[in-house]
């Protein structure tokens, strides 16, 4: 029973910080379109009393137009702002190769990759914690997360961890490699990684 209230309060301790992370990242990015947009909404009608549109700045005229589109279209940028956000949240999990692993450098993508790699190392200290041998908890974590981008790497070394006598630093090795690593051992192959 103690190492089942471990395991849920190193979840919950993992769960509270990278959700605000991912609020924090959600309202900092989206945060200096609604300024601007605020902002036009606001001072632009005020600003083409005063003086005609004649006489402004290309800057000027640049930030009259971004407000002709945001009144006119609002909506379409609602729209497409769903869409993307559909279509990150439909690739996190499934998306793998070249470009994700160029796409894992910035968010959302980069948290997602953090968050997965706590959620890898708890749930296999969680096993270990039942006293589940290291190869089935390896074993059971690549079955669980056959789209994970650990997954990559459990299909190189799989075979290692679990046949080899020093599965401990093979797993230690699987761990240290974070998804940034997949596309160079993919390129180079297994035969030029040294197990350290």
């Amino acid at each position: 029973f103690k190492k089942a209230m471990k395991i849920a309060t190193s979840t919950d301790v993992l769960k509270k910080p990278s959700g605000g992370d991912v609020n924090q990242c959600f309202i900092f990015f989206h945060l200096p379109f609604i300024i601007l947009a605020m902002a036009c909404v606001m001072l632009v009608p005020f600003l083409l009393e005063s003086v005609p549109l004649v006489r402004w700045s290309l800057a000027q005229k640049g930030v009259y137009y971004f407000y002709i589109f945001v009144v006119s279209y609002g909506w379409l940028l609602i729209i497409g702002f769903i869409i993307l956000c559909s279509i990150i949240a439909y690739t996190m999990p499934r998306w793998v190769g070249k470009k994700r692993f160029y796409a894992d450098q910035f968010p959302p993508y980069s948290f997602y990759k953090q968050l997965q790699g706590a959620t890898f190392i708890t749930c296999i200290d969680a096993l270990l914690s039942s006293n589940i041998p290291l190869k089935s908890a390896c074993l059971h974590c690549h079955q669980a997360e056959n789209r994970n981008e650990f997954s990559l790497l459990f299909d190189e070394r799989l075979y290692r961890v679990t046949v080899t006598r020093d599965a401990y630093k093979q797993l230690a090795f699987v761990i240290r490699q974070t998804p940034d690593r997949i596309r160079a051992i993919n390129e180079v192959g297994l035969t030029s990684e040294l197990i350290t």
